[in-house]
């Protein structure tokens, strides 16, 4: 692959951003270069997505990003220079993988300048999803369509990647086959900026490695420099004779490691046995101290990362009540005669008796109206004298409460 428009560096410059009055970011600047995978490491809420989100000017905010010079929204291809993975699963389930790419390449008709039939076909079979052109997309497993995204990114054949957390979803295999993917376009003298929150991923598969906290860059480090300070303390050296204490530390079994001119980082021996050896080789020492990894920021954002993310318990919904007395029956949506009809109207008049339904005036006045039937009326029809007095006349009804009215006495 060789793409478009070379991009040789991209600087970014002082981004801030802002959300619901709170703080995103805070003047966080960088470099990304060629031939190696940049990593952005942070803990959920750091900041990851915004960086990006304001390298592609996609959200408001001061600071910018330049890809040689100039802005996203300056380059006149945009799919030839910038590839990016925001986020792999807004996607249409209804359209079938190569219909989807189609769509994206119509936003930039100059990214496929060899033709987009065999470019959709090429992005597809280095993503694995060679058979799979015709599928919907409703029909890929999560790995594939996180793959589908990451072939949509390599469509314009670009000079860099922006990937958020492009691991996530990906099977076991295909974690191996992004970090593979990653070196190779890195290799051929490109830029990747890759984020994510775990640390022993991102040791694997970036070359340098920005630690983001709070929205700040706290500090950078190399994937090897990251390995070896959460192995535990150091001990700090500083001596005008770094080259010649150094070949005394290799022999002695240590590993130090030159941070600048005059210093060394020294683990595999503690602070005692360092300063005897500078004593017995007569190499002055200007500092000899012990570095405790929790006191570095930076390493104990590499810890915090290291640790799986919290899980939180799902809630269920609330429960519905359901009388215990209403059978589990679905209502037909016609009316039946006979037994089975006078249980489904009894089983209707249990459920409504549970919900109150609203009555109207009419059904309140004649309400109203029942409620003043005789005393006697109701007496007899708890016990069960009166069983039915509709359609029975006045002199009945007249009869029947003098009836009682002798029982009485």
């Amino acid at each position: 692959m060789t793409g478009g428009d070379d991009v040789h560096v991209i600087e970014v410059i002082e981004l801030t951003a802002r959300r619901h009055g709170q703080k995103v970011l805070d003047g966080v600047g960088f470099q990304v270069r060629p031939g190696q995978v940049t990593g952005l490491l942070g803990l959920p809420g750091s900041g990851k997505t915004a960086v990006l989100r304001r390298m592609l000017q996609l959200d408001p905010g001061g600071g910018r990003a330049l890809y040689d010079g100039r802005t996203f929204r300056a380059l006149p291809h945009p799919m030839r220079t910038v590839g990016v993975v925001l986020d792999p699963l807004a996607v249409n389930p209804g359209r079938t993988v190569a219909g989807h790419l189609k769509l994206a390449l119509s936003a930039d008709p100059g990214a496929a300048p060899g033709g987009r039939r065999e470019r959709i076909a090429a992005v597809l079979d280095v993503c694995g999803l060679g058979d799979r052109a015709r599928s919907r997309i409703s029909e890929l497993t999560e790995g594939m369509t996180v793959r589908l995204a990451l072939a949509q990114a390599l469509l314009g054949d670009p000079q860099v990647l922006l990937l958020d957390e492009p691991e996530y979803g990906l099977e076991p295999e295909g974690q191996a086959w992004l970090n593979a993917l990653l070196r190779a376009y890195a290799a051929q003298g490109r830029c990747v900026l890759v984020t994510g929150q775990n640390t022993d991923a991102m040791v694997g598969r970036a070359d340098r490695i920005l630690v983001l906290d709070e929205g700040r860059l706290i500090g950078q480090r190399t994937a090897r420099q990251a390995t070896r300070e959460l192995s535990g303390d150091c001990v700090i050296v500083r001596t005008p004779q770094v080259l010649r204490f150094a070949a005394v530390l290799v022999a002695a079994g240590a590993e130090p490691t030159q941070l600048d001119g005059a210093c060394l980082e020294v683990r595999g021996l503690d602070r005692a046995r360092i300063g005897d050896l500078a004593f017995r080789n007569e190499i002055p020492l200007h500092e000899l101290a012990v570095r405790s990894a929790a006191e570095d920021p930076v390493v104990a954002v590499l810890e915090a990362c290291r640790r799986p993310p919290a899980v939180l318990p799902v809630q269920a919904p609330a429960a519905v009540r359901v009388p215990e007395h209403a059978e589990a029956r679905v209502a037909m949506p016609f009316g039946r005669e006979g037994a089975q009809g006078e249980a489904e109207s009894s089983l209707e008049s249990e459920l409504l008796s549970v919900v109150e339904m609203p009555r109207s005036a009419s059904e309140e006045a004649s309400a109203s109206a029942e409620s003043r039937e005789p005393l006697g009326n109701v007496r007899l029809r708890e016990a069960g004298v009166m069983e039915d007095t509709e359609g029975a006349s006045g002199a009945d009804v007249a009869g029947l409460s003098s009836v009682e009215q002798e029982s009485a006495r």
